[in-house]
């Protein structure tokens, strides 16, 4: 953690693997792939994404032999999954996200982030399949309601669009977040000056 804070990942990453290598972290293989997953958490938290693609693949190496290889499996393999959209590998990591979902369909946290790299890829219809499959899991991820308010804005549906953002604002769901997003999608549609209390409020909180 101190490499990492010092901006040193290489070293880390060779510390690491060493005393891996020496048999120095616990004996059990759910202990040992336990700990690998927490290095791939502290390079993945600290934004070291590159590394964390590699200790995600050992990860999903030492998911072999524990007493719950399927779900440590998938585990590591959405670990690897957010490593490379980290490093904006966003084809391969629509792969691995689709390979998590086919493993677990209720995953709504893979949901929600596939339904991200589509809106980053502007690909907005399936964008929002994606945030609904999330929705139908979890009626409460307004995040996801609030992605898919933005698809429909940029699909040029504001009638759809305006709904989820005061559905959002009635809520109470992260008011400045939503009057940004809001007034940035009353702007693509020229309504400039209902734009501006949405921006000024989002401003404000």
């Amino acid at each position: 953690e101190l490499m990492l804070c010092e901006k040193r990942p290489d070293e880390a990453a060779e510390y690491m693997k060493t005393k891996l290598l020496q048999g120095e972290f616990d004996d059990t293989p759910e202990e040992i792939y336990n700990t690998v997953h927490d290095i791939t958490l502290l390079f993945y938290d600290n934004k070291f994404y590159e590394h964390g693609i590699q200790w995600a693949q050992r990860q999903m190496q030492y998911a072999k032999n524990t007493r719950h290889e399927v779900e440590n499996l998938l585990t590591a393999k959405e670990m690897l999954a957010s490593c490379h959209l980290g490093c904006e590998h966003l084809e391969e990591a629509i792969v691995l996200f689709n390979e998590v979902i086919d493993g677990n369909p209720y995953n709504e946290r893979a949901w929600m982030i596939l339904g991200d790299i589509y809106s980053i890829m502007q690909q907005w219809e399936k964008a929002m399949d994606a945030y609904d499959y999330a929705l139908a899991i979890n009626s409460e991820m307004y995040i996801c309601m609030l992605g898919k308010a933005n698809c429909y804005s940029q699909l040029g549906n504001m009638e759809k669009a305006a709904e989820l953002y005061d559905q959002l604002s009635q809520i109470g769901f992260a008011p400045s977040l939503v009057d940004y997003h809001y007034g940035l999608a009353l702007t693509l549609f020229g309504k400039f000056d209902e734009a501006i209390p949405h921006l000024l409020k989002s401003w404000e909180n």
